[in-house]
This record gives C-alpha cells, structure tokens and sequence, in this order.
C-alpha cells in the first residue's frame, strides 16, 4: 500500500484545488521552500506546517474539510502505522460483533498488514498483527497456526520486557496446547505465565484465575491429582474470585478426590454444589450432575448413577443440542456397563430419528449402534448403520472415525467368516493408522 511523504501530501492537496505554488507563500513561508519542501528537498518545522495549513484551509473550510499541522507532517511511517492499527481496531470490533469473514478475506487482510509492517520496519505493528492473528486462528481451531504467531509475537514483547503482553500471550498458547490434548505442554505454559505475573506483579485477577483453573484441568487429565490440588488451594488463597471460576474449581476439586478414591469428600463438593444449583451456569450444571453420576458408578450403583446422568440431560436438552446427543452417547455406555444391550440401542436408535447435530456425533451414534449389534449377532443391522457412514467417510474426512469404521468392518466380516474382505479392511485399517 501506497503511503504519502509530507512534501507528496502538500503537492497533492495544492493540486486538487488547482492552486499554484503562490498560493501558500506569505512573508514567512517562500515560494523557493514550498518547492523544496514538495521536492522532499527540506523538512518542514511544526510552525511552517501551521503556517501552510493555514493557508490551505482558507480554500479546503468551504468544502467543510480541515487540514491540520499534523495531518501534513505524519510521515509515511506514521501512515503505515496508523494504518495498522485502524485496520487492527476493526478487525477486533467486526470480530467482537460476530462479524463473518471468509477465511480467505480474513487472511489476505492480515497478510497485507503484516507486509506493510515488514517493509516500513515496524515490530511493535508486526507483533501486535501476529497477535490478533494468532487469537483468530485459535478462534477457528487452527491451533498449530496459533502458535506460530503467538510465539513470533512473544519474541518481540518478551524482548522488550512487556510482560503484561507476555501473560496473555504464554496463556493463549497454553490453551493451544491444551486444545490439542498435549497437558503437559500446556501446563508448562500456563506455569509460565502464572511465574511472570508473580515475579513482575502483574495485578489480574481474572486472568490468574482462569490460569489457574486451566492448569487444575491439565493435571487432571495428566492423572497428577495431587498437583491439581495443590493448585486448587492457590486459587482458594486468591483475595477474590469469580463466582463461575470458583464453581469450577469445586468442580474440579471433586473429580479430584473421586479420581484418588476419597468418595466422601468428592459427595460433599457435588452436593454443596447441586444445593446452590439455581446459581450455577447451565453448563456447569450439566457437568456437576454427569460426574457426579461417575461418583455412583464407582459405589457400583447404576440406578443413581442413571438417575443423576438424566438430569444432566435433562438440562442439556432444550440448551445444546450437541452436547445433549454426546451425552446420549456416554448413556449408551453405562447401560453397556451393566450388559443393558438392548436400553443402549433403543436410546441410541430413538436419538437417530430427531438427530439435527454435527456429523461427528451421528457418525459416533452410528458406529456405537453397529458395535452393538455385532455384540448382539445382528450382523445385517450392523452392516446396515456402518453404510450410513459410509459416504462420510468417503469425503476423505474424519479421520479418526475412519479408524472405527474400518476396525468394524473387520470386525463384522471376521464374525460371518468372509476371510477375505477381513484381510482387506485389516490392511485399511492399518493404512489408515499409518496415515
């Protein structure tokens, strides 16, 4: 993009009112310096850029528009970089309101501003892109791209010893890592992050909470329990919390005691919890209600454990619809716990017929349903849910589904004896776990 020097601007702005150069000179401002100064021959002082200005307006108020002093001295490393960030603000403003942009848009828009940043030398500009690129990215679940910006962007503040931008930034990546199921990764770098904001006291307590309870989580599913505690009391020792945050947390601190066995203490927490339900978020609610029926699973009770697993879907229902077939899912399992085959595929088929969520999940019911019927001998049925996947997975997507499928498929043409087509999607199977 194209950016105006002083001399450019004054040129441009005399020749769109079709003034001669005369037009600005006065007793302090010559005809010979106005040359110069368009010729970007001679730099103009802020008074001479007054003085212009001046001149200039007596001609541009009539058309209701003011040049100012500033305007005509901004260099063009001014202009880049005011660009930028007029560009950056609304980006943030579109996104923040939901605006839909295409990925292409959206990349070709970040591409031109980190190019205007690289070429006028701009690594504040160039960071603050990568930054905002990297939260886009993470927004659309591109998490290895996200953490390529971020760790360009944390070079360049972690350098300057901006280490507020530093706390943001270790903690966007840790979520990236979290996301992608790498705990440790993540839990180093939310450590990071906790360490910086103590060492260079940095006074954000909402940002220290949600760092905390995301490293709680990270060593929960590392099975550290007793580090997740221990960090559970670093929050607690926190001089405020956010009631949400400090819900989850007691959450968490369940799961923690239900994991080493102390069922005591992990019942207190979920009731104290369901005692306050009226104000508890609807997905913390859910939560509460589906771990506590694992609570129950463990005491070898699988009438509470039904029993506290329906609410949860009970209030997952009217709210989200994903989250209310995954949990149909995890319901299929405990009847299969308990060798209820045919209360899993009734549940499962029933689900199949007021289905209006993402193909992962009816992909999931499908392919749990052909399990099943397998186990039963059912093998035609079997056979018949695997072909409903089957165009899905013919997109060349899914692949971790893909793995299942195949696995299935062997699994059915071993139990009717077809020795042939077994090899054949053994040899799929393997292929696509080599892939």
């Amino acid at each position: 993009m194209e950016f105006s020097s002083v001399g450019k601007k004054i040129k441009k702005l005399r020749r769109d009112l079709g003034l001669r150069q005369d037009a600005l000179t006065n007793n302090e401002i010559t005809r010979s310096l106005i040359s110069m100064v368009e010729n970007n021959k001679r730099t103009l002082t802020y008074h001479s850029a007054q003085v212009i200005a001046e001149s200039l307006n007596k001609y541009y108020e009539n058309l209701g528009k003011t040049i100012t002093a500033e305007y005509l001295l901004e260099t063009e490393e001014d202009q880049a970089r005011n660009y930028i960030y007029g560009q950056l603000k609304d980006l943030e403003e579109n996104l923040q309101a939901s605006k839909v942009y295409s990925l292409m848009d959206i990349e070709n828009i970040f591409n031109r501003l980190l190019e205007i940043s690289k070429e006028w030398n701009l690594k504040r500009e160039q960071a603050e892109v990568q930054l905002l690129r990297g939260k886009v990215h993470f927004k659309n679940k591109h998490y290895y791209e996200a953490l390529s910006d971020f760790s360009i962007a944390l070079l360049y503040f972690t350098q300057q010893m901006e280490y507020n931008s530093a706390v943001d930034i270790e903690y966007h990546k840790g979520q990236c890592y979290q996301e992608l199921g790498l705990y440790e990764e993540a839990s180093i770098h939310y450590y990071i992050s906790y360490l910086l904001m103590v060492e260079h006291r940095i006074d954000d307590n909402e940002l220290k909470q949600r760092l905390l309870l995301s490293t709680v989580k990270c060593y929960i599913k590392l099975k550290k329990y007793e580090m997740a505690l221990q960090y559970v009391i670093l929050f607690k020792d926190l001089y405020s919390y956010i009631d949400e945050y400090y819900d989850q947390v007691l959450l968490q601190e369940a799961n923690c005691y239900r994991a080493i066995g102390n069922f005591k203490k992990a019942e207190d927490l979920y009731q104290g919890l369901i005692k306050r339900s009226a104000n508890l978020s609807i997905d913390l609610l859910i939560e509460v209600y589906r771990n506590y029926s694992i609570l129950f699973k463990f005491h070898h009770n699988p009438i509470k454990s039904l029993e506290y697993f329906d609410m949860a879907l009970k209030e997952a229902k009217d709210y989200h619809v994903e989250l209310h077939y995954q949990l149909i899912l995890e319901k299929s399992q405990l009847y299969i716990e308990n060798n209820h085959i045919n209360e899993a595929i009734e549940l499962l088929e029933n689900s199949t017929i007021s289905v209006n969520t993402s193909i992962c999940i009816l992909m999931d019911i499908y392919l749990k349903l052909s399990h099943l019927y397998i186990q039963r001998g059912d093998y035609k049925q079997a056979e018949n849910y695997l072909k409903r996947c089957e165009a899905f997975i013919l997109e060349g997507k899914y692949q971790d589904r893909r793995k299942q499928y195949y696995s299935l498929y062997a699994e059915l043409y071993a139990c009717i004896g077809e020795r042939e087509m077994t090899v054949e999607y053994i040899r799929k199977l393997r292929e696509a776990i080599n892939n």
